[in-house]
């Protein structure tokens, strides 16, 4: 085996690039780096006991080069063998729909196609084809625009099922590799224009870097690397952290005191790994958005939020944190309650029964979660709804009647789980509260015969 693909093999399996029996879904232009790739993953397939399909993605954006391009591939893995899949977008337009730059709005309509068509084909890995100068230029380019760790530590080997072979290779030993094999490629001649932030890079910047140390693109590249090495650390960190984050509907809750008395660059990081799970990744952080949600996480005087990536909202009430997928806080539609049954609530949150309870019945007590009902009383059907406007209750042992606002307030119940407390109602009458009790006008006394109802849940507690 040549030295370029023993090289490449090497740092694949390092990181588990290329698994046994799987499919490759080599992403390719016709560009020297992505043809170098192909041609590598070839000749590593029979030995690594993989396949190779390949994948290309036509921007239109450069008129019949462009598809001149995409004839090219499909004819080089014609007569390769290689499995070949195509798809075309028209960018320009995607771009102005979007209100997003080209370069941006390419990469994201080139990773949507390679996805799909990975899931098609049932590929087990997409390979591009980065190297070590294309992840020297991200960390450069990241670095002026003033990133975090993360963004210094460049292009991820591994992404998901994305994997970035030739990340540690120069874009000298790819032309070598390429002349020594005969193999061809197409030059991409917008490649050339300063047009693009990182054609400028590419051509104006990195020379200069390259003056002042010939093996630039290598520091770089280390430097990133152990960059990468503390943001894993600090995001491992993170992750104990917020082990003990418990799902309700529409997002996450957890103690405050988890993450109040962390490090700033240990607590940011686990707020945005909440944020993430909440939104499924969506959405791109800033600098401000950590700072927000510092500034949210600090402040123990008072209810705060801020926003985050992916329509995330981030809430600090009560000592507790609250991350949604939205500004509105769970609630549910209000529901009829049978006698001799059990409702759910919410996906099974709260699960409330409703049952008859003699008079000779003393397992059945009151309390907060439990409700003996005066049968005498129900002279409509009942229902748990969430509170409404006006809802007043009287419980046993306080001083008249009291607002379900004011209830929840002096409890400290949170804002935001305020819409999920069930409250039992005949009619319009308010029976009780779940957490709280029943009504003083609908408790049955003990020896009477009564209606029982239980509620199960937990989103009260922590």
């Amino acid at each position: 085996m040549e030295d370029l693909p023993r090289q490449v093999l090497s740092f694949a399996q390092k990181y588990g690039m290329l698994p046994e029996g799987g499919l490759i879904l080599c992403a390719v232009s016709g560009g020297a780096d992505s043809m170098c790739l192909l041609k590598i993953l070839m000749a590593l397939a029979p030995e690594g006991n993989f396949t190779v399909a390949a994948a290309h993605y036509n921007h239109k954006l450069r008129g019949a080069a462009a598809d001149s391009d995409e004839a090219f591939v499909r004819d080089f893995c014609g007569k390769n063998g290689i499995p070949f899949c195509a798809e075309s977008g028209d960018v320009a337009a995607e771009s102005r729909l979007r209100k997003t730059g080209i370069e941006e709005t390419a990469r994201a309509m080139r990773y949507d196609f390679l996805e799909r068509a990975a899931e098609t084909l049932g590929a087990a890995r997409i390979a591009t084809a980065h190297n070590s100068e294309d992840n020297a230029e991200t960390v450069l380019m990241n670095l002026v625009r003033g990133s975090s760790l993360s963004g210094l530590s460049g292009i991820p080997p591994v992404r998901g099922r994305i994997v970035r072979p030739l990340l540690r290779t120069g874009r000298d030993q790819i032309l070598l590799h390429l002349a020594g094999q005969n193999v061809p490629y197409v030059e991409d001649a917008s490649n050339r224009e300063t047009e693009y932030t990182r054609n400028k890079w590419r051509h104006l910047l990195f020379p200069l870097l390259r003056d002042l140390n010939p093996r630039a693109a290598e520091a770089v590249g280390r430097a990133a690397f152990l960059a990468g090495e503390d943001d894993a650390f600090l995001y491992s960190l993170a992750g104990r952290a917020v082990k003990g984050a418990r799902p309700i509907p529409g997002g996450l809750a957890l103690k405050a005191s988890s993450l109040e008395t962390l490090p700033s660059p240990v607590a940011s990081r686990a707020i945005l790994l909440l944020a993430e799970q909440v939104s499924d990744g969506r959405g791109c952080r800033s600098a401000l958005h950590v700072e927000n949600a510092l500034a949210v996480l600090r402040d123990t005087e008072a209810a705060s939020s801020c926003q985050l990536p992916g329509g995330v909202s981030f809430r600090r009430e009560y000592g507790r944190l609250f991350l949604l997928n939205g500004q509105e806080g769970p609630s549910f539609s209000p529901i009829s309650l049978s006698q001799g049954e059990k409702t759910l609530l919410m996906d099974g949150l709260w699960e409330i029964g409703c049952f008859a309870s003699p008079p000779q019945d003393e397992n059945i007590l009151a309390s907060p979660f439990v409700f003996r009902i005066k049968r005498d009383m129900i002279n409509e059907s009942l229902r748990a709804r969430p509170r409404g406007p006006g809802d007043r209750i009287r419980l046993a042992g306080g001083n008249g009647s009291r607002s379900l606002k004011r209830l929840f307030i002096d409890a400290k119940v949170p804002h935001t789980l305020r819409g999920a407390v069930p409250v039992i109602v005949c009619g319009d009458r308010v029976v009780a509260v779940a957490g709280f009790g029943a009504d003083r006008a609908f408790a049955a006394l003990p020896g009477e015969s009564a209606l029982a109802i239980t509620v199960k849940g937990d989103i009260l507690d922590g």
